[in-house]
């Protein structure tokens, strides 16, 4: 309930600032290949404005993956299944960073970008493991397609970093295992982007 609120409040948080700044809006789907957790597919948001005239300006996104599969740890769990084959480790990256967009009102318009992630964590289907959510950073490019006002497509690829340790008691006692999990990994968005 406690991390549901957290994303709740950010998300509202984007939205209620987004009318009164934003000059982009983007809906997208996303795949992410982790270096341990494998991949997943999900969804997002996400929402660019320039600095004035400049070409510099900030980005927002935010991304909701329901389940990272794993095989590398199972056998640490359970011998005879994967450790997030039925159980799901669920991710809610929200990023924010720098975009330089290098031709801003043209039909195709390139951009790099760079900043911070916040991943929202959770394995609340697994019983007694938990999990901190975590930091990282993301770097990336990506271009918009389409005349620069109205309705457009997009696509871009990250890179983002980022590592999630699981801490499971083991037996009902004292000691408990932790499993590290890189989540190191490219990230491919595309969608359809508005300009207001």
């Amino acid at each position: 309930m406690k991390r549901l609120l957290s994303v709740s409040i950010v998300t509202l948080a984007l939205l209620s600032a987004a009318p009164a700044f934003a000059s982009d809006f983007g809906l997208f789907g996303s795949y992410w290949n982790t270096r341990d957790a494998d991949d997943t597919f999900g969804g997002g948001i996400e929402f660019a404005f320039p600095f004035g005239q400049s070409p510099l300006g900030l980005e927002l996104r935010g991304t909701y993956n329901q389940e990272l599969s794993n095989d590398a740890v199972g056998n640490l769990f359970e011998p005879n299944e994967g450790f997030f084959r039925e159980n799901s480790l669920q991710a809610i990256p929200v990023e924010a960073g720098l975009r330089w967009n290098f031709n801003p009102t043209g039909n195709i318009s390139p951009w790099i970008s760079g900043g911070v992630s916040y991943v929202f964590l959770d394995v609340s289907d697994i019983e007694g493991a938990e999990i901190d959510d975590e930091t990282g950073w993301y770097a990336g490019l990506g271009s918009r397609f389409g005349s620069h006002e109205g309705v457009n497509f997009f696509g871009e690829v990250l890179y983002r970093a980022t590592e999630a340790t699981v801490n499971r008691p083991r037996n009902n006692v004292d000691l408990q295992d932790h499993v590290n999990i890189e989540l190191d990994g490219v990230v491919v968005n595309a969608g359809v982007m508005w300009n207001f």
